[in-house]
This record gives C-alpha cells, sequence and structure tokens, in this order.
C-alpha cells in the first residue's frame, strides 16, 4: 500500500489525475485527490506506512510461523489447509495463548502473501 500511494504522488507530478490513473492504482480518484493533498501539506513522509495502534503481539512471528509451518493435519488429521480457528486453536495448544480467530485469519493471509 504505501509504495502504491509513493508511485501515484510521483506519478501525479507528470500527468492529470483522472480514472484511467486511478484504476492503474487500484483506487478512485478522490483518493487520489486526498494523497496529493496530504503530500503538499505534510510532505511525502505523510504518506509512508505509520506503526498499527494497539497493544504488542505477545507472539513472536517466529513463533506463529513455527506453528503454521507444522501443517493444519498436525493439529486435525481432517483439515487439508489452514483456517482461522484452526491456526487460533493451534496457536493456543502450542504457546497457551488465545488469539481470536480474525487475528489469526489475518495472519493467515501475511503468511500466504509472504509465500512461507
Amino acid at each position: 500500500m504505501e509504495s502504491r500511494r509513493l508511485r501515484a504522488v510521483r506519478e501525479m507530478r507528470f500527468r492529470k489525475v483522472d480514472e484511467k490513473l486511478a484504476k492503474k492504482h487500484g483506487v478512485v480518484v478522490k483518493t487520489l485527490w486526498r494523497w496529493k493533498a496530504k503530500e503538499r501539506e505534510e510532505g511525502i513522509d505523510s504518506l509512508l506506512r505509520r506503526p498499527t495502534p494497539g497493544r504488542p503481539s505477545r507472539l513472536k512471528d517466529e513463533q506463529i510461523l513455527a506453528v503454521y509451518k507444522k501443517g493444519p493435519k498436525s493439529y486435525n488429521k481432517n483439515a487439508s489447509q489452514w483456517t482461522g480457528p484452526l491456526l487460533a486453536e493451534a496457536i493456543f495448544q502450542e504457546c497457551e495463548v488465545h488469539y481470536t480467530t480474525n487475528w489469526a485469519q489475518q495472519l493467515l493471509r501475511k503468511f500466504e502473501a509472504q509465500g512461507r
């Protein structure tokens, strides 16, 4: 997302903001205008990713990844792939830390996007 914002703002310096440009970057025109205004008012650094608010995770990614790499069959012999509820249960079994199924689902998407 961060790189998309930066590319779009750089490109807006040299061409007009229109539907075609918005579609290229996967956003609506209004979003492009908002990014451009933010960059003009607060500088290019304002478009960079900011830390997510909230309490830090109780487990390190490496600990969760170790559970993930064991595979879903290690926790449910009938499972052929990970699901949010299954990963949350596996993390609880291995680490005795409760994660919601929604958060476990986000972790799955993160690991899959990273190709792990």
